[in-house]
């Protein structure tokens, strides 16, 4: 019984470590987006 919860508790900190992983990923490239989408905004305003 103990080692099956001692299993379990390690596959939910290995899940809960590859959706923090993904979270990261994500919200960087949310960043890199963004910043992205804000000099196209430039470039568009300079083009104006």
């Amino acid at each position: 019984m103990f080692l099956i919860l001692k299993g379990s508790f390690m596959l939910s900190s290995i899940i809960d470590s590859v959706f923090g992983f993904f979270n990261v990923l994500v919200r960087q490239n949310y960043v890199i987006l963004s910043l992205l989408g804000v000099y196209g905004h430039n470039d568009h305003n300079i083009h104006y």
